[in-house]
């Protein structure tokens, strides 16, 4: 957590000393209206669990109206469809197309001015470049959700070399919400490919409702499930094959023996936790939370803007937002040592 151990423990003796003088601190007076204030504080929750459901319901129905566009999404990305050139025109693309190494006859030229100079000349277009045959013959966009995955700070971690190869063949993530519950399904979709046989690979988050007496209402998170990935063999890149050989002491004959070990990997993500796992219950508890995050953040951050993650704008937009943070820290400290001095 954010407090260490001993502060902690002295903010935990410091609240209960607060609670066990409540009752001698104040007159009965006060406490009238302190309990009031109690009264209105309950008040307001049932105001917070009417938002809460409210704005899940509203999730949900704009859910329903993403999904065209999510669905188109995939087609051009898998080479299912091929866009106009109606849908590819953007109003200016040149500042985002500078960005994405685009080869240098796509950059902008300059007009020469009529003294030989070119300092007030309007830039205008080169000619595009002519793809290959071989440029021409690619289907979608190769590798978009293993560079959306690789881009995102939730992800990039997790990839393995061994799982890049696999993870080329993603063609969609996309998210549903749950009827019977509170929570969501993550949905990958793969191409076929040489590694395993499910065409898709699925991660169900449950989460349930926490309702008290007084009428507060919580979403919590519950537990999630993976689907059982059905490897080809030897494909696995969660497991490693050591081969040893022996030999006999008597008989000086020669076995040879394959032993597996497992080893770190991203489709470990659908073999989740849970909370029966045996060891330290903190320790799995950080596990329950951190998979949690990663499937919390795909839903909520990168799904809908996955474009910006396999350009690498969405990190550095990021990036940017961190910055602004540091540097707001930075002015407060610098105003608050220069309060000291005004004193």
């Amino acid at each position: 957590g954010a407090f260490g151990g001993d502060m902690l423990g002295m903010l935990q003796s410091h609240l209960s000393n607060l609670v066990a003088d409540e009752g001698n601190a104040y007159s009965e007076t006060v406490m009238r209206r302190i309990r009031a204030l109690k009264n209105l504080q309950d008040q307001a929750r049932v105001i917070d669990s009417e938002f809460a459901r409210e704005a899940r319901e509203l999730d949900k129905r704009f859910a329903v109206k993403y999904a065209p566009l999510y669905e188109q999404r995939a087609k051009i990305v898998s080479g299912e469809v091929e866009p106009t050139e109606a849908e590819c025109e953007r109003e200016d693309s040149s500042d985002e197309e500078a960005d994405y190494d685009l080869a240098p006859s796509d950059a902008e030229e300059e007009a020469p001015r009529t003294d030989g100079t070119n300092a007030d000349a309007k830039p205008k277009k080169a000619a595009k470049k002519e793809d290959t045959p071989e440029e021409k013959a690619v289907k979608g966009i190769p590798r978009f959700w293993l560079e959306v995955l690789r881009n995102c700070p939730a992800t990039t971690d997790l990839i393995t070399e061994r799982d890049e190869p696999i993870l080329a063949f993603l063609t969609d993530i996309r998210f549903h919400y749950h009827t019977e519950d509170h929570g969501f399904t993550l949905t990958f979709a793969f191409a076929e490919n040489p590694y395993f046989t499910n065409k898709q690979l699925e991660k169900k988050y449950v989460l349930v409702s926490n309702e008290s007496e007084k009428g507060g209402f919580a979403i919590v998170y519950d537990h999630a499930e993976g689907t059982e990935i059905h490897w080809n063999e030897g494909k696995n890149p969660g497991q490693t094959v050591q081969i040893k050989k022996q030999r006999h002491k008597q008989t000086a004959k020669v076995r040879t023996v394959k032993k597996t070990a497992a080893c770190p990997t991203f489709f470990s993500f659908f073999a989740p936790p849970t909370p029966a796992d045996a060891g330290d219950e903190e320790f799995i508890a950080e596990r329950l939370e951190d998979d949690f995050d990663v499937g919390d953040f795909l839903k909520d951050k990168v799904i809908a803007h996955a474009i910006d993650w396999y350009t690498g704008k969405a990190l550095d937009d990021l990036e940017e937002e961190e910055d602004a943070d540091l540097y707001d820290d930075d002015m407060d400290s610098d105003e608050f040592e220069q309060s000291d001095e005004d004193d």
